[in-house]
């Protein structure tokens, strides 16, 4: 199968078909769809595909560190938490933290605490 059934059979209201994404592993991008999904946020995925550019694990250890800190992964405006976009540079700026420090931390959480996804 490739990436365009994919995303058609597993996610048919999503329309991101767009040539940066498909030139995505198609592994890469079903893991991280289907993390989106796991969290609700693959409503959200077609305005801001800028999050399929994510790792599977950056992705996973922002929602991890949201959660941790009882953030919203989106907010009361419907919009995805900016996390998801922010350069290292404004990781650092507004939380503190790394792109490597947050993967590093965060990434692997659910399989130390449980109450963490």
């Amino acid at each position: 199968r490739n990436l365009v059934d994919f995303i058609l059979n597993n996610y048919p209201n999503l329309r991101i078909l767009k040539g940066s994404i498909l030139l995505s592993k198609k592994e890469k991008i079903e893991k991280v769809l289907d993390l989106c999904s796991e969290h609700n946020l693959i409503d959200y995925v077609e305005q801001n595909p800028t999050i399929l550019r994510l790792s599977f694990l950056e992705l996973k250890a922002k929602i991890n560190y949201l959660n941790q800190l009882q953030l919203p992964l989106v907010n009361e405006n419907g919009k995805i938490n900016s996390i998801f976009g922010m350069s290292n540079q404004n990781l650092q700026k507004n939380f503190g933290i790394t792109k490597k420090e947050l993967v590093g931390q965060y990434s692997e959480i659910n399989k130390k605490n449980r109450n963490f996804q």
